[in-house]
């Protein structure tokens, strides 16, 4: 950086070492760098030198969608946790059913209840008919007294959230196959949406 002497001695940047080196600007830059603070000018007041303000650019496109992408990954990591959550309690379902436990099998039905809850929020990251099976299977819990729950019944909803839930890519297959093992094990899966279970601004 070049200095020039002034009238009573102190020294000050020039105009000629402007700070626009930090990057290349093109035509369409017009000086101003986004997520960069580049100093274009000085100015000079009484006997010293103050800098003007940087200009700070807009966030680029690219931040954005960075940004974006990377909440669209922390919401399906969410599910994945979700998921992985509803299998283990259900899992645990089926053992307190074995075991007579009624509180602990109580217990873990709220919480699987809690579970497929927050899943259904995050609905909206997953394809349609990963959507409507869910809410089939909440449907079929609604209302529900979990502490007489067979071990038959745990084992099906264990099967379903394992085996279809969170299986990958959900398909109309899938929805089928889980209304016959509700079914089968005594639930009704439309019980919850005939009302629907859920509105559109849930």
């Amino acid at each position: 950086m070049s200095f020039e002497t002034l009238v009573d001695g102190s020294t000050g940047v020039t105009r000629s070492a402007e700070l626009e080196r930090f990057s290349n600007l093109d035509d369409k830059s017009r000086g101003v760098l986004s997520g960069y603070t580049t100093f274009t000018s000085t100015q000079k007041e009484g006997a010293g030198v103050r800098p003007i303000s940087p200009a700070i650019g807009p966030t680029k496109r690219g931040q954005r969608r960075t940004i974006n992408q990377t909440r669209r990954l922390a919401r399906r990591d969410a599910i994945r946790r979700g998921l992985l959550k509803a299998k283990d309690t259900a899992e645990s379902m089926e053992i307190y059913a074995k075991n007579e436990d009624q509180m602990e099998l109580s217990l873990a039905g709220f919480k699987l209840r809690e579970v497929l809850d927050d899943l259904w929020k995050l609905r909206f990251e997953r394809e349609d008919d990963w959507g409507d099976l869910l809410n089939i299977l909440q449907g079929a819990l609604t209302q529900e007294e979990f502490e007489i729950f067979s071990s038959e019944q745990c084992y099906a909803i264990h099967t379903v959230i394992a085996d279809h839930l969170g299986s990958g890519a959900v398909g109309i297959d899938d929805i089928e196959e889980t209304v016959k093992l509700l079914r089968k094990a005594g639930f009704d899966p439309w019980k919850g949406i005939s009302g629907p279970l859920h509105s559109d601004e849930d």
